[in-house]
């Protein structure tokens, strides 16, 4: 018979500093934490991970038959913390322009056989967002779109990938943050919208979730005035945790919080405060990824309520039962050695992605003399949100590029380029026959734009490939063509060199409005 703070301990998923896992062995033996959400600060790769995976497993075993939640980000594009020894995914985006739900399928599939065999058990994906604010910070292409029931489809086929092959998914961030007009990291975005309006666009893919099983739920740091009228985030919001998915969506998995260490939270109440509403609100988890003395002290807050009897135990022994109905069902157990990364899938999903948006004169595929002077601009791929934690360059692109063109100068600009910047970029593309010229959410950053527009402004011929957030296009004109690839991982900027020089044909579809 567990203790009242071993369930309390239970009801928490915490995150740990640097690359050794007995710096969280002191919260798993002594507060009986119930889940480890990992970080790229926390594994050095894939071999790395499963070697962790062991030692977090090992430390449990020591105080508790049943095995921890190891939880991660691994959606595909921009978020993901695994990077090497692993099949990385273009992302959600890019599986709406293919439209294909067996593509969300053999994604979910294929994640989730490698993360079961590093010893990972939850995955903090599929995002059911929808994409229709150009404007939102946060969620970008990490959304399968705008289209709700094309989202619920494309969600549902990769929650059974993903478990149906040994990993519990999440759908995020309930009830959706697609109109979020700043990011819930930094604080409280509002969303205004009436409730019918929310039925119909923002819910529809959590039912289709709810209807496929998924493991978890994960909760938004988000208002929505028409569905709780006290403004308080979804995360602590009874109206929306009890009534609404609990009770009219008929929800029956593990609710869990988003980080309560992000703005949206934490500006408005500490750690233990958070927790308290979060859990009296219906969250049957509570996610703390940072901070151990706030992970400490929001143990010890909600296992004193319970202990005054603030906290009724029947409330306790609900939110345990849940846990434990999943954690009865984990096999993942690390193998000796993991999956071969399928390549040949992420780089098929890319291709079939990329979207030839514009495209006057048939300019693409490219059709370059040898003496052609070919100018590839290209931004610097940094981390532009706080969900990211790890950047990549992009030296890939230039490989495959010159496989077909070797006549070729390189630019790299900064994501946010000063006035010399820009005027010396313009300097040195003034002479280009052509200008190859990818964005990286030029929309949300005018210095970017104010670059890429002046060197359309040269009147070169010129093509514009938007590798993150396809909104880009909306916001420059002149192009002969523009592309999007809706990632910027090696497989997608493989996949649009192929279509620029007529190795690939783009047979993507735009899965947003662009606006």
């Amino acid at each position: 018979m567990t203790s009242l703070r071993e369930r309390i301990g239970e009801l928490f998923m915490i995150g740990y500093p640097g690359t050794d896992p007995s710096a969280a062995s002191d919260l798993i033996q002594r507060h009986h934490v119930g889940g480890i959400i990992l970080f790229t600060r926390n594994i050095r790769n894939a071999a790395h991970a499963r070697e962790v995976c062991l030692h977090l497993q090992e430390l449990r075993a020591r105080v508790s038959d049943m095995p921890l939640f190891i939880a991660i980000d691994q959606e595909g594009g921009c978020v993901a913390r695994i990077t090497e020894g692993v099949t990385i995914f273009p992302g959600n985006m890019a599986l709406g322009a293919t439209g294909s739900e067996e593509f969300a399928r053999q994604a979910g599939r294929v994640t989730a056989r490698e993360l079961a065999a590093l010893g990972i058990t939850v995955n903090f994906a599929p995002v059911l967002d929808i994409s229709t604010l150009p404007r939102n910070p946060g969620v970008g292409a990490r959304s399968f779109g705008s289209d709700p029931a094309m989202v619920s489809r494309l969600a549902s086929a990769m929650i059974s990938g993903l478990q149906e092959n040994g990993l519990c998914a999440a759908a995020k961030h309930f009830p959706g943050l697609g109109e979020a007009r700043i990011d819930s990291h930094d604080d409280l975005p509002v969303v205004d919208h009436p409730r019918a309006r929310i039925e119909k666009v923002e819910l529809a893919p959590f039912r289709a979730a709810v209807k496929a099983g998924v493991a978890f739920v994960m909760t938004a740091h988000c208002s929505f005035p028409a569905l709780d009228e006290t403004g308080a985030p979804a995360t602590l919001s009874a109206p929306l945790l009890k009534d609404l998915l609990r009770g009219r969506m008929k929800y029956e998995g593990v609710v869990i919080t988003d980080c309560l260490e992000m703005g949206a939270v934490e500006k408005r109440y500490e750690a233990p405060q958070s927790a308290r509403l979060a859990f009296h609100a219906g969250a049957d988890m509570l996610l703390i990824c940072h901070t151990r003395e706030k992970q400490v002290a929001a143990i010890d807050s909600l296992a004193r309520s319970a202990e005054t009897g603030e906290i009724d135990e029947e409330r306790i022994d609900q939110s345990s039962a849940r846990i434990r109905s999943i954690k009865e069902n984990l096999k993942n157990i690390p193998a000796e050695s993991a999956y071969t990364p399928q390549t040949k899938l992420s780089e098929e999903i890319a291709a079939r992605a990329v979207t030839l948006v514009q495209n006057e004169n048939n300019f693409v595929p490219l059709r370059l003399r040898h003496s052609d002077r070919l100018v590839v601009v290209t931004p610097r791929f940094e981390v532009l949100t706080k969900v990211e934690d790890a950047a990549q360059h992009n030296k890939g692109f230039l490989n495959e590029v010159k496989r077909f063109h070797q006549n070729l100068t390189h630019l790299e600009i900064s994501v946010r380029p000063d006035a010399g910047e820009i005027r010396r970029t313009i300097e040195k593309c003034a002479n280009a026959d052509v200008l190859i010229i990818l964005t990286y959410n030029l929309h949300l950053n005018p210095p970017q734009r104010e670059c890429v527009q002046a060197l359309l402004d040269l009147g070169r011929p010129a093509v514009v490939a938007a590798v993150r957030d396809p909104h880009d296009l909306a916001f420059i004109s002149g192009a002969e063509a523009t592309i999007a690839t809706y990632s910027f991982r090696k497989c997608s900027l493989k996949a649009l060199a192929g279509v620029l020089f007529g190795k690939i044909k783009a047979e993507g579809s735009l899965p947003i409005r662009l606006q």
